[in-house]
């Protein structure tokens, strides 16, 4: 369900983008896309209705059911390389 709800909107943002005045630069585009992608994936963290529940090991483990979510660390240094630039971009 995350594939398609993101592949919807990667084909909605890229429709008619030549047409777009003024032109958009391809950086642009990619630091759109890609930092979607990103909070998308951050969105995921933890709700059990995108991802599968931690087992029963786990939350007894860790005290509760939030599937890839420890200590947030990981949620927060979620990024992305811009190939253009070569600039780290964490949304």
């Amino acid at each position: 369900q995350l594939v398609q709800e993101q592949e919807h909107k990667l084909k909605r943002y890229l429709s008619g983008i030549y047409s777009k005045t003024p032109a958009i630069k391809w950086s642009s585009v990619l630091d759109n896309v890609a930092g979607n992608y990103v909070q998308t994936t951050r969105d995921a963290f933890g709700d059990t209705t995108r991802i599968k529940p931690n087992t029963s090991y786990t939350v007894a483990r860790k005290g509760f059911n939030s599937p890839l979510i420890e200590t947030g660390k990981l949620k927060a240094k979620l990024s992305y390389v811009n190939s253009f630039n070569g600039y780290v971009v964490t949304p």
